[in-house]
């Protein structure tokens, strides 16, 4: 068994919508999750780091029955050092997560 020594997290978020017009609704949240490895035990196994996620989003109501929605949303991972006594030597991680999502129409 290996021991990664991981401890509890949390994960705080918010997000708010904003109607700009009877048809237009702006969307836009942030969140940070921390991550459950700290940098003294962060292992190539699970090079995890703490994550930053934003999201815009808008829906437009096509008509009374149908919304079109687009959303973006963008994870940031700040890279943090990987011990590499437990591990073998690779680069300092670093992610970045980005998707825009197909937009959707809500019949």
């Amino acid at each position: 068994m290996i021991n990664e020594n991981w401890h509890n997290t949390w994960f705080a978020g918010i997000g708010a919508n904003y109607q700009l017009s009877e048809r237009l609704m702006l969307q836009a949240g942030f969140a940070f999750d921390q991550s459950p490895v700290t940098d003294s035990n962060r292992t190539s196994r699970v090079p995890d780091a703490n994550h930053y996620d934003i999201g815009v989003g808008a829906q437009y109501k096509l008509t009374p029955a149908t919304t079109f929605q687009l959303a973006y949303g963008h994870v940031f991972t700040p890279g943090g050092s990987v011990n590499t006594t437990a591990s073998s030597s690779l680069p300092t991680p670093a992610a970045r997560w980005s998707a825009i999502t197909a937009p959707r129409i809500i019949p």
